[in-house]
């Protein structure tokens, strides 16, 4: 949606969908809050966006469900390049490299 300009229709359905997520529940909570910071950035409440994207992490910190800290460190590190905070975005993309380390081009040099 907000990559068609549809804001205001992403904010309600980010809304939503915060709504119904349970307080056990740490992949939807992380999911929902890094949705919602890219409406936030979407409309330039670059604060929010931050707080959100906070709360993201803060929901998965102590768990192992890396694929989520990943998917939300991919809507991260773009959010910090365009804010011209480019180490924060690096140490973002070395993160994402810890979670899946490239796989070995042979087996050879897993030997």
């Amino acid at each position: 949606m907000l990559e068609r300009g549809r804001t205001e229709e992403a904010e309600r359905f980010a809304l939503e969908a915060r709504e119904t997520v349970g307080l056990r529940d740490a992949t939807s909570r992380a999911t929902t809050a890094a949705s919602l910071a890219m409406v936030r950035a979407a409309q330039g409440r670059h604060e929010d966006a931050e707080e959100l994207f906070r709360a993201a992490f803060d929901a998965i910190a102590g768990t192992d469900f890396r694929q989520i800290e990943l998917e939300v460190l991919d809507r991260y590190a773009p959010f910090l390049r365009e804010r011209g905070r480019d180490e924060d975005a690096d140490r973002a993309d070395e993160r994402r490299a810890e979670l899946f380390p490239a796989a070995p081009k042979s087996a050879a040099r897993i030997a």
